[in-house]
């Protein structure tokens, strides 16, 4: 689905306001747009002149998008953003900001009420911290990549365990940070806390790290994360036949194409990583969340056949072919029965799907099978999921990961499915990623306990 909101924007924050009634606060609410509902809130503090803003769009994961200007004089408002093409007119009536919220030629109803909107995110660790942190870089010296990280390092004496982190899909910082989370910098904080240090890198081309994130493939976070594992093992204060890789989503798989290609890798930790090829990741995902959202079976199985038929068209054809038939191939993908009863949104999108030229990066998930490299991997192996997970399926990837493993006569394996959990490891109600950002809770503590348990059973 297309975001209403797109882009950050780091310009200053400028205010022009005629103050009487103080509008300083928190207001949120929820923009209709189109099939969307997204809920919105601004964030309104006074200043020297004025007034300035940040708006969060949670649905979106989006949050702190700082407003270009704030003009206010009572009871009108107006907050705009140059770089997002935004801008919001109000009317303050008491508690109330009524208003139209437009980007570029579309404008939506967004009426906003006062209330207390700060994220609760309990988890994220507040220093004073029981251990030593420090910024450090690594060479990847094979694709001339410096990644920009944090190792932490338990007090005490070593030599430690260790580990490193490997993020998900998507330029990702250090902590992985989406939707509010920080997936990471709350695992890095357990698992240092209980003795083994971590280090955690921001992704190529994000972040303080260098490189192009744009042209990079998993091949290529394989070899940024073997470079870190590097790194970590000729640290003085890290055991180095005691480390290992932990990977979340996209991670969790490029921790087996790691572990194929350096045996002295002490052991990898998966968390909801994919064991099916991506092409299967991607169909049963598109219609596992269309499910999650309440989309009927029927109409759900419908755009998934859908997205079969433009990968195989996808392989046979470039886009530059298939943006010029168009018109032609809707007739095709969409003829009368389920297909054609899709709501046009769905069927739109798809349309973009197949004409949107392809990423680097997709085409090569797309065609990526994780299976040679689980039947290489001679380490111990701890793979968990969520039974919520809509982003990579529990049943069909840890089902896959018992096959290959067992296929390569790897017997120090444990593979474990957490009932309740999404893709982030969360208690969660559908498991769609709609929920990400409304949960406070950033991942399980019994996820926590388990992975720093299970390294220890396995390093000892």
């Amino acid at each position: 689905m297309k975001k209403i909101l797109v882009g950050l924007s780091c310009l200053l924050l400028v205010a022009v306001s005629a103050r009487a009634q103080s509008i300083s606060g928190d207001w949120g609410g929820i923009l209709k747009a189109g099939p969307q509902s997204l809920k919105i809130i601004l964030h309104i503090a006074a200043a020297d002149s004025g007034y300035t803003a940040t708006m969060d769009s949670p649905d979106q994961g989006s949050f702190g998008l700082p407003a270009s200007s704030v003009e206010y004089r009572e009871p009108e408002l107006s907050v705009k953003w140059d770089k997002l093409k935004a801008v919001f007119t109000g009317k303050v009536e008491g508690d109330s900001l009524k208003g139209i919220f437009a980007q570029g030629i579309l404008p939506f109803t967004l009426n906003l009420g006062r209330g207390d909107y700060a994220l609760r995110r309990p988890q994220e660790p507040k220093p004073p911290f029981p251990y030593r942190s420090e910024e450090v870089t690594v060479s990847n010296e094979e694709d001339s990549v410096t990644l920009a990280g944090t190792l932490t390092i338990p007090e005490g004496k070593g030599p430690f365990p260790a580990v490193v982190l490997v993020t998900g899909s998507g330029p990702q910082n250090r902590d992985e940070e989406l939707f509010g989370h920080k997936p990471f910098a709350v695992i890095a904080d357990y698992l240092t806390r209980q003795g083994i240090a971590v280090l955690r890198c921001d992704d190529r081309g994000t972040g303080l790290s260098t490189g192009n994130f744009g042209t990079a493939t998993s091949a290529d976070f394989t070899r940024d994360a073997l470079a870190a594992f590097d790194y970590l093992a000729s640290r003085l204060e890290v055991a180095r036949t005691k480390v290992g890789i932990v990977g979340h989503s996209e991670g969790g798989t490029i921790v087996f194409m790691a572990a194929a290609q350096n045996p002295k890798i002490a052991f990898v930790v998966s968390l909801a990583g994919a064991a099916a090829r991506g092409d299967s990741v991607l169909l049963t995902q598109n219609r596992a969340i269309l499910t999650a959202q309440g989309a009927p079976d029927s109409a759900a199985n419908a755009y998934a056949d859908v997205l079969r038929d433009i990968f195989r068209l996808q392989e046979r054809y470039p886009s530059e072919y298939l943006r010029a038939h168009r018109d032609s191939l809707a007739g095709v993908l969409f003829p009368a029965g389920p297909r054609g009863s899709l709501p046009a949104a769905v069927r739109q999108n798809a349309m973009t799907v197949l004409t949107s030229p392809q990423a680097v990066w997709m085409r090569y998930f797309k065609q990526n099978d994780p299976r040679p490299y689980i039947l290489a991997t001679r380490c111990p192996v701890l793979a968990i999921n969520g039974t919520k997970d809509t982003q990579v399926d529990a049943e069909i990837n840890l089902g896959l990961l018992r096959r290959y493993t067992a296929e390569a006569g790897n017997k120090r394996v444990t593979i474990k499915a957490y009932e309740g959990l999404n893709h982030l490891f969360q208690h969660a109600g559908t498991g769609s990623p709609n929920e990400y950002a409304q949960i406070e809770e950033t991942i399980s503590p019994q996820v926590l306990e388990d992975i720093a348990a299970w390294i220890k059973q396995t390093i000892r």
